[in-house]
């Protein structure tokens, strides 16, 4: 029985190829725009997954608080704090510190201005970069990008080399690291730690120039440690105005993972995304979808009354209505897989024009990503259903005595009516 629908399918198909071509490319299209507009918002929710513990892992930014202006929010924190946190709180597992500053670097004659990322020793293995760890206890190594590695020492070892940083300390070049990776909040090609002949940044009970990072144990909150916060910056801050100095100063702490979409205090080194502009593209992608399926609906209704005597003498014949409800439901579904696979393709070669217009390297992969193709052609089944399923019972529903002596088979033309198909898309999707 199924080898009979799938003949009966395929042969409606081909008997009525403009109505096929129209309903195939127009699905297909709307499709493939949605799965592009997936591939984007995937991109944009994979920010800073490589950091180890994420989930656990906090920004720690600061609103500076005063009786005179406006309250102002930094991504920056105080230097002093990371370390007396986790010394005196049992539920910070780790803390981590950087600074990034642009110095002079000189090798040889070749001199440039770099922006140079000064960490605590622990930066390293606290982010998950790829480095041997402990490599930072030395005050004077530096840990340089392949990118850095190829501008300075082309076509030698840079390991062991000497960098010259601001005229006047020699740094030695530790390791070669990847570069960093494009999806983090974070823009790092230099790796140094902190210079305590020029960085006292455990000193910097009130002034922000550090990026600060805690980790907690499992299931505690970040607002947990404020209390503590506040307690040590009393202690090491004179009161102001007779008012405690840790009432100039409000914590606010940023999953790690939400720091490049979410963080109201913006990304540092690059630009950051928006949160709502992903469930925006979300809500076109749907958008896409639905105005798809509503046309298809519409079309197929309109050319309903064409198959209104085939269905008429199927029912006289003897076929029952389960019978032509598998049937023209098939028929939607058999679309709506033919539409997914021409989107992929189509995918794969609009997607390096996609790239190039936002400048990433998103890929799209379905030999190593095959769960990807599959939630597809799941999906182009649900839609085939959802479009199929009122068409299916209305067609089954006609009464044969009626129909065959009516003239309705003689309605517009199907071509006329994919015409209007065609050209509703782009005005719908306004």
């Amino acid at each position: 029985m199924f080898k009979s629908y799938l003949t009966s399918t395929l042969r409606d198909i081909f008997n009525n190829k403009g109505y096929g071509a129209i309903n195939i490319f127009g699905l297909a299209l709307a499709l493939a725009a949605s799965w592009l507009i997936s591939l984007f918002v995937e991109d944009e929710l994979g920010y800073d997954n490589f950091i180890p513990d994420g989930d656990n892992t906090y920004r720690m930014e600061v609103i500076a608080k005063s009786a005179t202006r406006t309250d102002e929010r930094y991504p920056y924190f105080m230097g002093a704090y990371a370390p007396l946190l986790k010394e005196q709180s049992s539920d910070i597992l780790d803390s981590t510190r950087y600074q990034t500053t642009q110095l002079a670097v000189a090798v040889g004659d070749r001199f440039f201005y770099e922006d140079i990322t000064f960490t605590d020793a622990n930066f390293i293995e606290f982010m998950g970069i790829e480095a041997p760890s402990n490599i930072l206890t030395d005050q004077l190594s530096i840990i340089i990008t392949e990118t850095v590695a190829n501008k300075y020492f082309p076509n030698e070892n840079a390991v062991g080399q000497i960098m010259t940083i601001a005229g006047q300390v020699d740094y030695r070049v530790a390791h070669v690291m990847p570069d960093f990776p494009r999806k983090s909040h974070m823009t790092i090609s230099m790796i140094a730690p902190y210079n305590r002949d020029f960085m006292d940044i455990d000193q910097e009970f009130m002034s922000m120039n550090n990026m600060t990072y805690i980790r907690l144990r499992d299931g505690v909150d970040p607002n947990t440690v404020t209390p503590l916060l506040y307690k040590l910056i009393d202690e090491n801050v004179a009161p102001y105005n007779n008012l405690p100095a840790s009432q100039a100063r409000e914590p606010i702490y940023i999953g790690v993972k939400d720091v490049y979409l979410k963080s109201p205090a913006g990304v540092v080194g690059k630009a950051g995304g928006d949160f709502n502009v992903v469930i925006g593209f979300i809500s076109v992608a749907i958008l896409l979808i639905v105005i798809a399926t509503v046309n298809y609906i519409n079309l197929a209704t309109a050319r309903a009354m064409k198959r209104a005597r085939e269905v008429g003498i199927r029912k006289v014949m003897g076929a029952s209505k389960r019978q032509l409800i598998m049937q023209f439901l098939g028929v939607s579904i058999l679309i709506t897989l033919i539409s997914a696979l021409i989107s992929i393709a189509v995918v794969e070669i609009i997607l390096p024009i996609y790239n190039d217009a936002l400048m990433r390297d998103i890929g799209f992969d379905i030999i190593s990503k095959p769960i990807n193709v599959v939630l597809l052609l799941i999906g182009a089944i649900l839609i085939g259903v959802l479009a199929g399923v009122y068409l299916a019972f209305y067609l089954s529903s006609f009464n044969p005595a009626k129909v065959l002596k009516s003239n309705q088979s003689k309605s517009a033309s199907v071509f006329y009516d994919s015409f209007l198909y065609l050209f509703s898309l782009p005005w719908q999707s306004d």
